[in-house]
């Protein structure tokens, strides 16, 4: 019994041609769905920034093209600290299997720079104690292993600071500022206003498993996240709030000195008990720096610029680093 052999009859030129738009145009969509999935990250990441901007000294509403100053000014730190951090480990490890960069290696890019890492451990501290009050057993895991491998870094790299670390009675100076600055602003809010804030002080790069997320995609996007312990990449989320918050509120000190504001002083009718708890006395005077025309505009990107540059034009000489194609960026 002999079996028929059906042969494959070619295609028309029309319909091999149209097959092979088809394929061009689903590997197009596929690229266009990468292209998309990396433009939904960086506009998330701007309503982030801005939020931080408005907490800082910002309008509510920031523009655009300020919020992408300083996601850009934020991305190279993060690349700069990921290369210097990954240096650090590459002189650290014992053996090639170990390329891990871990808690150790963030903190020796910034042995310059204590202050930052202070602040940055105390924000951690009370976002463990926030979740233990609130019981939140899943996220305090994550917390409580960076904070310990932090503390325990600071140790190693800051052994003259170590005390301070569990010293209650120790207060940032630049932290202390904030609180006071903050609760001059809301004493002008209405309602509706101070919800809005209280919102965005509340927003973080980490303040929820999406935002971690979308934070890591960037720095994977940046080149700055291969080799990364879970617990260095929370503390860079961390540090990255701090350095968007360090770019806001100098671009905020830059524009209100180029306005030349006359300073205008009044005593407060009441205090707010959430950002000046154990805080300085508000019920001496202090000057209300925000100007009506500078709430109306809001900050633009050359100010964000100038604070950028400002930034590490005052940052210690001793914060050298052996990244040569980055000669020109200092950690700050």
């Amino acid at each position: 019994m002999t079996q028929r052999i059906r042969k494959k009859t070619p295609l028309p030129p029309s319909e091999s041609a149209s097959l092979s738009g088809i394929l061009r145009a689903a590997n197009k969509s596929s690229k266009d769905k990468v292209g998309i999935s990396d433009r939904r990250s960086e506009d998330n990441i701007l309503s982030y920034i801005k939020c931080i901007m408005y907490t800082f000294g910002d309008v509510q509403e920031p523009l655009d093209t300020t919020a992408k100053a300083v996601s850009d000014g934020l991305f190279t730190q993060m690349k700069l600290v990921y290369r210097i951090a990954a240096a650090a480990q590459d002189l650290r490890r014992k053996n090639k299997e170990d390329s891990v960069i871990e808690v150790i290696d963030v903190v020796s890019a910034y042995s310059h720079n204590f202050p930052l890492l202070f602040r940055v451990y105390k924000r951690l501290l009370n976002r463990s104690e926030a979740r233990k009050a609130t019981r939140d057993i899943l996220q305090s895991g994550v917390g409580d292993k960076v904070l310990g491998e932090l503390k325990d870094a600071l140790e190693q790299v800051h052994s003259g600071h170590s005390d301070e670390l569990s010293d209650p009675a120790l207060v940032d100076p630049l932290y202390q500022n904030r609180l006071v600055k903050m609760d001059e602003r809301t004493r002008e809010m209405d309602q509706k206003e101070y919800l809005s804030f209280h919102k965005a002080r509340s927003t973080s790069f980490s303040s929820s498993a999406p935002a971690r997320r979308m934070f890591l995609d960037l720095l994977t996007k940046n080149r700055c996240a291969s080799n990364l312990s879970p617990s260095a990449i929370e503390l860079l989320t961390t540090i990255a709030y701090e350095i968007s918050a360090r770019i806001s509120e100098v671009a905020v000190q830059i524009r209100a000195g180029r306005e030349k504001p006359s300073p205008k002083f009044s005593k407060p009718k009441f205090r707010n008990p959430i950002f000046c708890e154990g805080g300085p006395n508000t019920q001496e005077l202090i000057p209300q720096i925000l100007l009506r025309r500078y709430n109306q505009y809001g900050l633009d990107p050359d100010d964000i610029r100038q604070a950028v540059q400002k930034l590490m034009e005052e940052t210690s000489s001793s914060a050298s680093h052996p990244i040569k194609d980055m000669r020109n960026v200092r950690l700050f």
